[in-house]
């Protein structure tokens, strides 16, 4: 699949071709096809994808910029007119595409807290799921 078939007026593809993730979205179609999304799905998903990179060009952010951080500021600046679960799974899908393409910097682990607390939440945690995995199922 490429724009063509998500996208099939030119009118429509020229509409897509705006801010920095422009020179992605024919590959990324495809990799939509590939993972199995219909057209109209991936429709969808690139209909967002453009404007994630008009607002990255408003924001005079280029493709590098682009990570979790900077896309939930995009999630806010948005606002609620959409549908936020499939905006946030879209967005964390467009990132480990562009990641895997190296087009973005890998993300960096979040760093663990390693207080007293969260100590104790840690072994409560670990504890739990071991004793319920020794707990014989009931038929």
């Amino acid at each position: 699949m490429s724009i063509e078939t998500c996208f099939p007026s030119q009118r429509s593809r020229q509409w897509l071709q705006v801010g920095p993730l422009v020179e992605d979205l024919d590959e990324l179609a495809t990799h939509l096809a590939m993972d199995g999304y219909s057209p109209s799905t991936a429709r969808d998903k690139l209909r967002f994808v453009r404007h994630l990179s008009l607002w990255l060009a408003q924001e005079e952010a280029g493709i590098e910029a682009l990570d979790e951080q900077r896309f939930g500021a995009f999630l806010l600046a948005r606002g609620s007119g959409s549908t936020p679960r499939d905006n946030m799974a879209t967005g964390r899908q467009l990132l480990r595409y562009l990641r895997g393409k190296g087009r973005i910097p890998a993300a960096y682990p979040a760093a663990e807290d390693d207080s007293p607390l969260e100590r104790i939440k840690r072994d409560c945690r670990r504890f739990l799921v071991q004793s319920a995995a020794r707990v014989p199922r009931r038929r």
